[in-house]
């Protein structure tokens, strides 16, 4: 694969996951696009790619922003899977099939290009039934799902990163009541999270603070029962932001503009 199917600047990345292969496939959404280089006799290749990177020149600025995009790539699919664990972006493929070697890039940095977002048909594809685009496609428009998936992205689904995600939900109008609701629990259980992630003397250096005095709970909670609790939530709440900014008929409008 020489021109990447079109796009100029490709990451190669290595599977490390079953089920990637057959994801990989079929996934080309809108904001992150996986490329599959099959060849005679050689192992299939995967790379990372982009429309979002097309406006750049600087191998350091591609990487800077693959990095912000593959963040929130990263904690859509963290929601989606609790034990998903990120793979790195290796050598940097460019123009005329330039490699730049590896680049650590600053997930920091805006994920999207302005000049491609004006350009609505260059930018849509698909039909966001695969949840990682959709997730995507709304933290273009909502500043709270962008801020959640680069969170739990960067930092995977950590006691802190599930803490934060609690932080995030209470600030936009879900209490605890809510949070366990949507899990098919109590306001009990995510006080009981609260209290687990908090204290070092529960989970020594996994806590959010050190020792501050606070007395644990007599049976902290364990870290996959955090998991299951807070992402589910979580995934619920961000479709309900979903819901709130009406994300498929901005998508639907988007495609036929």
């Amino acid at each position: 694969m020489t021109n990447f199917n079109g796009y100029r600047w490709a990451f190669q990345i290595t599977p490390n996951y079953s089920w990637w292969e057959s994801w990989a496939y079929r996934h080309c959404g809108s904001d992150v696009c996986l490329l599959v280089d099959e060849m005679d006799a050689q192992p299939t290749q995967f790379l990372f790619a982009s429309r979002h990177l097309e406006d750049l020149d600087d191998p350091q600025d591609v990487a800077d922003r693959a990095a912000a995009l593959k963040a929130l790539m990263d904690g859509a699919l963290t929601i989606r899977n609790s034990d998903f664990h990120p793979f790195p972006l290796e050598q940097l493929i460019g123009p005329q099939a330039r490699r730049y070697g590896v680049l650590e890039g600053n997930p920091l940095v805006e994920p999207y290009s302005e000049k491609l977002l004006k350009k609505p048909l260059t930018y849509v594809y698909g039909d966001l039934s695969d949840q990682t685009d959709r997730l995507l496609f709304q933290s273009r428009h909502d500043r709270t799902t962008r801020d959640m998936l680069s969170f739990m992205g960067v930092n995977g689904a950590t006691w802190i990163a599930l803490y934060a995600m609690r932080d995030y939900m209470r600030k936009n109008g879900w209490d605890d009541a809510k949070i366990g609701a949507a899990s098919s629990r109590s306001a009990g259980d995510v006080s009981l999270f609260a209290r687990t992630a908090n204290n070092p003397a529960a989970i020594g250096p996994l806590a959010r603070h050190g020792d501050q005095g606070h007395i644990p709970p007599p049976k902290p909670m364990t870290l996959e029962l955090a998991r299951g609790i807070i992402l589910t939530a979580v995934a619920a709440f961000l479709g309900s932001r979903g819901d709130l900014i009406d994300i498929r008929e901005i998508y639907r409008a988007a495609r036929q503009s």
